[in-house]
């Protein structure tokens, strides 16, 4: 039989229809091999004719099922993390799924039907799951990053739009120089080789706001006498795939020429060109040991190295902007996020005027 909306299927030895929706193929089973080859000529182009207007009548169904009411949300989610994970880290990829995952918990299975009316049970979905009012509306900008790639591609028949709750922003944590003295000092006269790679991080990340990614990739052969290059590497991509540079201080430059690197290709060596640690988790639990037991409990392991260099930096009178520079922010208003209103200096603005 020789037809081009029938296609011989020579690894399953089956007959399949041939259609195509939205630029994929569909081809239902029609009759196996084996059966075919026992029909009569004859017979062979009533039955399969027949097979196929079957098949072609559900598959119409399908057609106008996916017009009135559109595409599966759910291997659109798939689709479009591919292509999420074309331009961000694995991490980010894998915060994007949870948050849509739950999403989809809620709301209906199909594009056309979704619409604002949604936004309610997601907001009970999420406190059920015992989330604060931060972390819901951290879920809320993920669903509205898909729901933008949906309306893009015009999937859509009505405007989904997701409002943030309402929250009283809290200012990230961070060490105190107390703090970071005594982690210092703590790693300084603890035995082994954990510590002495733990008093570098401490060094490195209270002085230059570096992200912990960045110090765990980081090699000797990147840091210059007044500056440390941050670049991609085979394994690891610099956040927003844009490689950078920060200064280094007097102070830290001091503390460099006064470590041993001798073997070492990592800043965070084990010593035989090999890193200490291979994964962020893995240093993040090493700090928060550390953190523990000097009970400085409270910023988070790293970050609250670089939220200290905001805050102390902005506190004492720094531009927003320089800081932003500094810190790599794409929005100012992340930098910004940092500033404590309560210890500005106003009493001397009005003299100027």
């Amino acid at each position: 039989m020789i037809r081009k909306d029938i296609v011989y299927d020579r690894t399953n030895k089956v007959f399949t229809a041939n259609f195509r929706l939205d630029g994929k193929r569909h081809r239902p089973t029609l009759i196996s091999k084996e059966d075919y080859d026992q029909l009569t000529e004859e017979e062979r182009e009533q039955v399969v004719g027949t097979l196929w207007r079957k098949a072609k009548d559900r598959f119409d169904r399908l057609v106008e099922e996916q017009e009135r009411h559109g595409q599966f949300l759910e291997p659109l989610l798939e689709e479009w993390l591919s292509s999420v994970a074309s331009a961000r880290d694995s991490k980010t990829v894998d915060h994007y799924r949870l948050d849509v995952q739950r999403f989809l918990h809620v709301a209906p299975p199909r594009t056309g039907q979704l619409s604002s009316r949604v936004q309610e049970p997601f907001y009970d979905h999420l406190r059920s799951l015992g989330l604060s009012d931060s972390s819901i509306n951290s879920a809320v900008r993920s669903v509205r990053v898909f729901v933008k790639w949906l309306s893009e591609r015009e999937l859509l028949k009505h405007p989904v739009s997701l409002k943030a709750l309402r929250t009283v922003k809290k200012r990230p944590q961070f060490y105190s120089s107390e703090q970071i003295s005594q982690m210092l000092e703590y790693c300084r006269e603890t035995a082994g080789r954990r510590y002495h790679l733990l008093y570098r991080c401490i060094w490195i990340l209270s002085q230059t706001g570096m992200r912990g990614g960045e110090l765990l990739n980081l090699k000797w052969s990147e840091v210059e006498e007044r500056r440390i290059k941050i670049v991609s590497t085979e394994t690891w991509q610099v956040k927003s795939r844009r490689d950078a540079w920060v200064p280094i201080s007097p102070k830290l430059r001091e503390e460099f020429d006064q470590w041993n690197r001798e073997g070492e290709v990592w800043v965070l060596d084990k010593g035989d060109g090999k890193r200490y640690w291979a994964h962020l988790n893995e240093l993040t639990a090493s700090m928060r040991f550390v953190q523990t037991k000097c009970d400085c409990r409270g910023p988070k392991p790293l970050h609250g190295f670089r939220a200290g260099v905001a805050t102390e930096l902005l506190r004492q009178g720094a531009s927003p902007v320089h800081v932003q520079r500094l810190l790599r922010h794409e929005d100012l208003a992340t930098t910004m996020g940092y500033l404590d209103p309560d210890a500005l200096e106003i009493e001397n603005l009005v003299r100027n005027l």
